[in-house]
């Protein structure tokens, strides 16, 4: 009955300094990317701020998904750091609780927290962004975009595609280049013959309607034609998605995506990186959670709220820096998706669960 009791009141206040941790930096990125999105619409007059706000918070999901890790870890340093200081820690101690036994609520609420991101709020991250992208379209704010690369193809040929520009509301790409590859027995690819097109129509039929193109091969011989066709496994969905890199895949829809570029001859590397570190976001939450007691634990009572914070700080960056530096190598395909993503918080669950052991057993 104690234990249920004490669970309870462990959970309550583990809730309550997740939620003030989640509110806090939530208004900090919500301020940030407004002031932002105010100035970028400020040569608008159409746009109200009512508008910017609105856009603001539909960005704020995805702007949340890197900052998960630090609001675990400034969650938890706040509650064991709350109980700290009113005497309730040592109480448990002097009651002969271990440091894992009323440490247990909040690992498990870590770890529950990090599934409840990955399956439900990533997915509505996904969603809010796209939400984002048609109110932009409507208001026709975005209908040209800039700098596009796409690439499709299947086992025997590749096509890399470069647009100086995009325009949504006509599905039309301008000052195109189609570079084009045939794959040999030994899977290395060949170039085959460029084509220059001042615009290329995606139509809902499955092909590319060239204008104004010239075609070039290997050996200089180049034809000019006023049109051409050609077909494309490219819709709409996935020129959408190549050219805006911040939008988000649904966690839900990274497999089927990774096969599909797969079974197209293309890398899915960033799908699943994007993949691991969903699926390793639980561990992650739970390693902070750790260290966030591994930093608290071993402080006293009086006047060291201000370390606290400073040392949560440079323990959460340094995370976030080392997590980034290594999956730049997977980005670069020098290690695996599945290590990058998994190394860093399983380096930070052993050495928070080493350190806090000899802390409790001295």
């Amino acid at each position: 009955m104690l234990v249920s009791t004490l669970n309870r009141y462990l959970v309550k206040n583990t809730l309550l300094g997740l939620l003030l941790s989640f509110t806090v930096i939530s208004s900090l990125i919500v301020l940030v990317d407004y002031v932002e999105g105010t100035r970028k619409f400020s040569t608008n007059s159409d746009i109200e701020s009512v508008t910017v706000f609105i856009f603001t918070l539909l960005r704020t999901p995805q702007l949340l998904e890197e900052t998960i890790p630090f609001i675990v870890l400034f969650g938890i340093m706040g509650t064991l750091h709350n109980l700290n200081q009113k005497n309730e820690l040592i109480i448990l101690r002097a009651a002969g609780l271990s440091v894992w036994k009323f440490l247990s609520p909040i690992i498990i609420i870590s770890g529950l927290f990090g599934i409840l991101w990955s399956t439900l709020l990533n997915p509505l991250a996904s969603y809010s962004l796209s939400t984002q992208s048609e109110i932009l379209n409507g208001l026709g704010l975005n209908s040209e975009i800039t700098d596009i690369w796409l690439r499709e193809g299947s086992q025997t040929n590749k096509i890399i595609i470069h647009a100086e520009k995009y325009d949504e509301s006509t599905k039309t790409i301008f000052d195109v280049t189609y570079f084009i590859f045939d794959v040999d027995t030994r899977d290395e690819l060949k170039f085959t013959n460029r084509i220059d097109a001042s615009k290329a129509i995606l139509l809902k039929s499955g092909y590319w309607q060239l204008h104004d193109v010239k075609e070039v091969n290997t050996s200089g011989l180049m034809k000019q034609k006023n049109t051409m066709s050609f077909a494309t496994s490219v819709t709409e969905l996935d020129l959408i998605n190549s050219i805006k890199k911040k939008n988000l895949t649904s966690f839900w829809e990274i497999t089927n995506e990774t096969r599909r570029r797969e079974n197209n001859g293309f890398s899915a590397v960033l799908l699943n990186i994007q993949y691991n570190k969903l699926l390793s976001l639980p561990l992650m939450l739970i390693a902070m959670s750790i260290l966030a007691a591994c930093v608290t634990l071993n402080h006293s009572r009086q006047g060291n709220t201000a370390k606290l914070i400073i040392l949560g700080a440079l323990l959460g960056f340094t995370i976030y820096i080392s997590n980034n530096f290594i999956i730049s190598f997977a980005k670069s395909e020098i290690i695996p998706p599945f290590f990058a993503a998994w190394f860093v918080p399983t380096f930070t669950l052993l050495f928070g669960t080493i350190y806090l052991s000899l802390i409790e057993d001295g």
